[in-house]
Formats: structure tokens, sequence, C-alpha cells
């Protein structure tokens, strides 16, 4: 395998449109501008009468541009302090109904209540945040409104359905977790950097390399054989899970990345940037999802 061909694909959804928190206080901007000001009118004396006309016109304008900056940067500090305090509301609201999933789980059936303009709520803050979660978001309120649903008809299959959600939503390599959204929309209301997503981290990364360079050829191998057993075709999310299953039941593999303490996620990922670099030489193809294994 060519390690060089392998690109670190982008995981998460950055926030191009972000807003900048207002760093410059109104005060200093409005100070700056007057003691600019005054230092004209002092040696105005000094000037002709042409010269003290574009010194007037000067002073009004460095004013006109003080006032503006003044009121825009209240303005901008004023939405940005309603951003916070929204975004501690929406806090609650996401602890809420992860509270209210587990009573349902544990047999306290119930209709779980959300506000419906959480989406309002979250364009509201949305603009400050470094990365985007609305795509989480989205799945997390759907959900309840699918258990609010199963609630009315199955209501015995509700525990089953969250416990399937939470533990498939732990293997999602793709995204943020809905644990760490709210963790930094809560970051986020205390005035905090978002914590950066799981693959960015250096002991992350780490492995990531180590792993591509020492058994890339045993996930092909694996693959091969797994596609054998399919007919020579499955989703690649099908086959990534039997790779994972299989890393962890081989000694030297599992013990020396401790994979049983590691998150699914972090193997998944690594899993499906193997297939997807594979190659002639691998004897396999991702496409749309699909492995499909070459002809002779």
């Amino acid at each position: 395998m060519k390690l060089d061909r392998l690109t670190w694909l982008p995981l998460i959804s950055s926030n191009f449109n972000r807003k900048n928190k207002p760093l410059v206080p109104p005060i200093l901007i409005l100070l700056c501008c007057s003691l600019v000001l005054m230092l004209l009118f002092l040696i105005a004396d000094s000037f002709t009468v042409n010269q003290a006309m574009i010194l007037g016109v000067a002073g009004s304008t460095i004013f006109a541009i003080s006032v503006f900056f003044l009121t825009s940067t209240n303005a901008a500090k004023h939405n940005f302090e309603e951003a916070k305090n929204t975004a501690r509301v929406f806090t609650q609201i996401l602890d809420h109904i992860d509270n209210e999933l587990s009573r349902v789980s544990n047999g306290d059936f119930h209709h779980i209540n959300y506000p419906q303009n959480w989406l309002t709520m979250y364009t509201n803050i949305a603009a400050y945040l470094e990365y985007d979660y609305l795509s989480v978001l989205i799945r997390e309120f759907a959900f309840v409104d699918a258990v609010n649903e199963l609630l009315l008809s199955k209501p015995k299959e509700v525990a089953r359905k969250i416990s399937a959600y939470r533990s498939s939503s732990f293997d999602r390599w793709n995204d943020f977790h809905i644990l760490d959204v709210r963790l930094n929309i809560y970051q986020f209301s205390m005035d905090q950097k978002e914590f950066e997503h799981w693959s960015k981290r250096k002991d992350y990364r780490e492995f990531y390399d180590d792993f591509m360079r020492n058994y890339s050829n045993t996930v092909h191998e694996i693959t091969i054989d797994y596609l054998k057993s399919r007919n020579g075709q499955c989703d690649e999310d099908e086959a990534s899970q039997f790779v994972l299953s299989q890393l962890k039941n081989t000694p030297e593999i599992a013990n020396k990345y401790k994979l049983n303490l590691k998150p699914n996620r972090e193997v998944l990922l690594l899993v499906f940037h193997i297939h997807l670099d594979a190659d002639k030489e691998s004897n396999y193809s991702l496409c749309w999802g699909e492995l499909t294994l070459n002809k002779d």
C-alpha cells in the first residue's frame, strides 16, 4: 500500500461564516479618536483658514467614524451576549432530552417535550460557533420525534430503539457525537474555546499513522475474505464492522493498541480510509458506499 496516497479526509464541518467575538472595547476606539481630535484642535492656530477648514472636516469625520464604531461594536457585543445566553438555554434542552431518553429507556413511558423552535435558537448561536453541528442536532431531534411516535404504537420496543441509537452514535466517525455537541455549546456559553474533533488529537494521529504503516495489508486481507463470503459485494459499513471485530480478536493488534478500550469509531475511521485507498493491487474497490471484489 502506498501511504502517501492516503489523504486525511476532512471529517467535520467548520463554520466558515463564523462571527468573531467583539475584541476591541468601544471606549478605547472613542478615546483614541477623541485624543486625535483634541490634538488637531490644539495646534489649529498655526494653520491657515483653508487648513483650518480641512481640519474641521477631518475632525467631524473622525468623530462620525468613532460614533459608528461605538454603535456597531456595542450592537455586536449585545448580540454576542444574547447568543451566549441562548447557548446556555440550548444546553439545558439537550440535557433534558438526554435525561428523558434515559427515563423512557428505563420503562418510564411518557411523551418527551422540547421547544419546537430549537432550530431558531440554534441559528442564533451558530454564527459564533467554531464548528457546524446542525446535522447532529437534526438527527437528535428527529430521533426524539421517532421515539414519541413509537411510544404511541409499540412502547415495548422503545428501550431497544434507544439502546441501538446510542450505540450506533458512538460508531459514527464522520461527525461529532451529541455529547460533544452539548459540551461545545456549553463551552461557548461560558466564553470558552470549543474542543476539537477527536480525530485531530495528537494521540489519535500517532495511532492512525502507526496502524497504517503496520496493518493496512491485514485489513485488506480480512476485507477480501469477507467479500468472498458475500458473493463479492457488500456495504462498506458492514465490511468495516466485520473488520473491526476481527481486529479485536487478533491478540497482536488488540493488545498493542488496546482496541477493546478504544472507541469503535477510532478504528472504523482508519478502516474506511484503507478501503478508500484500495487500488487494483488490493483486489477490490469502493464506490458509492459499496465494496466490490475485482474480477480475475
